[in-house]
């Protein structure tokens, strides 16, 4: 169920700018870690629905996020690394022996080779990764979002295979040259797309812990659905993101009462309100 809005509509509402100058309510709640959470963040905001189902399990999962105060203790520049560096290496995988893994190594250290070192510094923060996830994973209870629990099982899952299973398991700080072959091996020619599903879950986790971390920051409030297929609209100390002085505002609008008129002279406010209205109803619908 899909939520329509013109484009000059969207616009006006400022809910992206076209230069880095000018405000836009994205980069209001952007207060992400990472790129892919940017364009995750993006992705929610460009997308909002009229499915009150969806929209309910999305305020519930940043509302949890916004209670319980969670942080996911990912390092950003690790995942930046994996995305950007590791996964697009170009070269082909190391070689799974004992004798490439020497030469490699040996190599790397006569002449360094970026590559090499790629590849190295992605085999350690796959396995960062991984072991941070189980541990987050493993303080996931019952009472946790849907997100979390199906995010838990997936990480189950990922540690059956062997390759992310000894991964994870390999604590020491550095890994051994010859381990170094043989999971960059593993990882980048069988390995690709559990890799990106890892990352895909850390930038959604990313955009969610932004946006409750906002409301927390900013004291703002979450929207609540009417049951049924009521069109009424209740909403209270409704003020414009962009104001640092803000005058809080009531509306109601329903049946019998759908008409307002906004009066007085320029600079007033008028299309501020206006504007927050509109924005007020396009941001419960994301």
């Amino acid at each position: 169920m899909s939520f329509t809005i013109d484009k000059q509509t969207l616009e006006d509402l400022e809910l992206f700018s076209r230069s880095k100058d000018q405000p836009s309510v994205f980069r209001f709640f952007a207060d992400v870690r990472t790129h892919g959470g940017k364009l995750a963040l993006q992705h929610m905001m460009q997308s909002p629905s009229n499915d009150p189902e969806f929209l309910q399990k999305r305020v519930d999962l940043i509302r949890f996020v916004h209670d319980q105060q969670l942080c996911f203790p990912f390092i950003p520049g690790e995942v930046d690394h994996l995305e950007h560096y590791y996964l697009p290496l170009h070269s082909p995988p190391l070689h799974d022996n004992y004798i490439d893994s020497a030469v490699d190594w040996f190599r790397s250290k006569v002449k360094p080779n970026n590559n090499y070192y790629l590849a190295f510094r992605g085999v350690h923060f796959v396995r960062n990764l991984i072991q941070v996830l189980d541990e987050f994973c493993r303080e996931i209870g019952s009472d946790f979002p849907e997100f979390y629990l199906n995010l838990k099982l997936d990480i189950e899952g990922l540690l059956q295979q062997k390759v992310f299973r000894q991964l994870a398991g390999y604590h020491r700080r550095l890994i051994s040259f010859r381990q170094i072959n043989h999971f960059d091996y593993l990882l980048r020619s069988k390995g690709k797309e559990e890799i990106r599903k890892l990352l895909n879950y850390v930038y959604q986790i990313d955009a969610i812990e932004s946006v409750a971390q906002v409301v927390r920051n900013r004291n703002l409030a979450f929207p609540e659905f009417l049951p049924g297929e009521s069109e009424d609209i209740e909403i209270k100390g409704l003020y414009h993101l962009f104001l640092e002085e803000p005058v809080q505002n009531d509306i109601c609008i329903g049946e019998g009462k759908n008409m307002c008129f906004v009066t007085g002279p320029n600079m007033a406010g008028k299309s501020t309100f206006l504007k927050a209205v509109g924005l007020c109803i396009y941001l419960a619908h994301i």
